[in-house]
């Protein structure tokens, strides 16, 4: 975990994303479903376009926010900090579970939008040389690895993280509301306290379920269709293909 302290931001944050190896390991614990059948399921998901592989130092991906959100609370519970995310019922992947996060808390939780707005350098307007610099995309993209790149592969920012402007988008803590402005984050640095519904969810269950935001692009995107994504993360569904980025809050 890397410290980062300046007037904005007082926390801990990954070196880098969560590994395939290390949601492994929460798989395993929890007896949520055999190593086996997790990778199966991986691979069959995107059979359909590509010839997939998977290794341990991958960030993980095709994971449920509450999934994240929950592994989070396990890898908190196991360091002896105060879980963030308040689970509203014990079935935890069921609609009608409402989640909470306790800002009070010392656990580990994903960023808030602010967090890697700043830490990104698209508070100060990102350049093409820096997302370049900082990005994998002028690598020779492989059929294989068109998801993702080992988490070591990509390249270190000024503050010693990895894979701030791409890999994965990253899973954030904010609600969703369709037209908020998640860059005037000076009233409101945990982002809107409502949110734009799910639509799917409403659609098939006539369930008003709150949408997460996510933020960021592949290793593969250019500085264009990064610069593009970053406005379509930020007001759009949260989605599968997402990384998880720890985070602690610092007193």
């Amino acid at each position: 975990m890397i410290k980062i302290k300046n007037d904005d931001l007082n926390i801990l944050i990954s070196e880098t994303l969560v590994t395939m190896k290390d949601f492994k390991e929460y798989i395993v614990a929890n007896n949520i479903k055999t190593v086996e059948d997790f990778e199966s399921k991986k691979i069959r998901s995107r059979d359909i376009y590509y010839e997939m592989k998977f290794n341990d130092d991958w960030p993980v991906w095709d994971v449920s926010w509450r999934e994240a959100a929950d592994y989070c609370n396990w890898l908190s519970i196991r360091s002896g900090y105060k879980p963030c995310y308040i689970f509203s019922e014990e079935n935890k992947k069921s609609s009608s579970c409402i989640i909470t996060i306790d800002k009070t808390a010392n656990g580990y939780r994903m960023p808030y939008l602010r967090e890697l707005i700043i830490l990104s350098g698209i508070k100060d307007g990102l350049t093409k040389e820096k997302y370049e610099k900082e990005n994998l995309c002028n690598m020779e993209q492989d059929i294989n690895e068109t998801v993702a790149r080992p988490v070591y592969e990509g390249k270190m920012n000024d503050y010693g993280v990895y894979d701030i402007l791409g890999n994965l988008a990253q899973y954030c803590n904010d609600y969703y509301l369709k037209d908020y402005d998640y860059f005037d984050y000076s009233l409101s640095p945990f982002g809107p306290d409502v949110y734009t519904p799910d639509p799917d969810q409403v659609y098939y269950n006539s369930i008003l379920t709150p949408v997460r935001c996510y933020m960021g692009g592949f290793w593969c995107d250019t500085y264009e269709s990064f610069s593009k994504r970053i406005i379509m993360n930020v007001n759009e569904r949260s989605t599968e293909f997402a990384g998880i980025r720890l985070v602690r809050q610092l007193k």
